[in-house]
């Protein structure tokens, strides 16, 4: 009996310490990605208010990634302030050139509307961060440009929001890669843009499966993201809640499929993925942003090391007890 009780504790003890492992990897390998540093990347036109109150200013910035230049840009219309690269305003343009039939998947981040200004500034300027650090540090090659795209609630010029839209405040692109991107020929989208000394040049733009972001991509920048607006006590406009249709991630952060459902803009009561595409996110993935951004600090998650403990000892109590009724 003593020797099936010696291999029952030494089985459990084995247990408790993957446990253990398992917890301090998650904790401190992943939840403290101190890497991120501060990158003011975007100069002052590019701030919230600055632009909105001079909308016609339409700023851009070159930033080198890799050693190829890429261009970032700023539009303000009376309905949003737009964040992108001509490739990524070209991803929106293909979208309406297909009747707005192709996968449109989003994050949608809940910004209290009086926030609004501090919350894009902090979260254009980290999406950016996170963007090139992602490139870079998976050595990422750029071809003609990448893929930026987000926009944000112009509340000056929009003051009519309607309710149902709310939680929807700030809105990034996933970009998910489709063969209809490059017209039917399938050769890429022909365009134009403007180079550093301003003189109109010609552009072959190719969207290619290998400019998908990875799940830690947006793991990562949303851990750092809604830990920032947590800091700075960003309030959100729905509360205890996503937006109406969305999929909640984060205390900020939704997902959603705008992919247009008979022939409209989904509405909220078909919820998330109203054309059933697939996910960017599997059923684990999904859970562990919603473990990082909002279970672990529920009591039980917080705590989940001292309940291993407690397993591990009535494991080992009741184990005793069976084996001594078998004997």
């Amino acid at each position: 009996m003593l020797i099936y009780l010696e291999l029952e504790i030494v089985y459990f003890f084995k247990l408790f310490i993957f446990i253990k492992l398992l917890y301090f990897y998650y904790k401190y390998n992943l939840l403290n990605k101190a890497y991120y540093k501060k990158m003011n990347l975007l100069d002052e036109r590019f701030d919230y208010t600055y632009s909105v109150s001079n909308r016609l200013l339409m700023p851009s910035k070159y930033i080198s990634i890799n050693n190829k230049k890429i261009k970032i840009s700023l539009l303000v219309t009376n309905g949003f302030v737009k964040l992108y690269t001509l490739k990524g305003r070209i991803y929106w343009i293909q979208q309406g050139r297909n009747q707005d039939t192709l996968p449109d998947w989003k994050i949608h981040f809940n910004i209290n509307h009086e926030d609004i200004p501090k919350a894009w500034n902090i979260i254009s300027q980290n999406y950016i961060s996170h963007k090139i650090k992602y490139i870079e540090s998976n050595n990422k090659e750029i071809k003609d440009d990448i893929i930026i795209s987000l926009k944000v609630l112009n509340t000056v010029l929009n003051k009519n929001f309607p309710e149902y839209m709310y939680g929807r405040e700030i809105t990034i692109y996933i970009y998910k890669y489709n063969k209809l991107l490059n017209e039917k020929d399938g050769k890429g989208v022909e365009t134009n843009d403007e180079d550093e000394n301003g003189k109109e040049i010609d552009k072959l733009l190719i969207f290619n499966k290998n400019e998908e972001e990875s799940f830690n991509f947006w793991k990562n920048f949303l851990i750092d993201t809604e830990n920032k607006l947590l800091k700075e006590n960003i309030k959100t406009q729905v509360k205890n809640g996503c937006a109406d249709g969305d999929l909640f991630l984060g205390k900020y952060c939704s997902l959603r499929n705008e992919e247009y459902y008979e022939e409209q803009y989904p509405p909220n009561d078909k919820g998330w993925n109203a054309t059933k595409e697939k996910v960017p996110f599997n059923f684990i993935q999904i859970f562990m942003l919603r473990y990082y951004l909002v279970y672990k600090d529920k009591f039980f998650f917080k705590n989940i090391h001292y309940f291993s403990i407690i397993f591990l000892l009535i494991a080992i109590f009741v184990s005793f007890f069976v084996l001594k009724s078998i004997n």
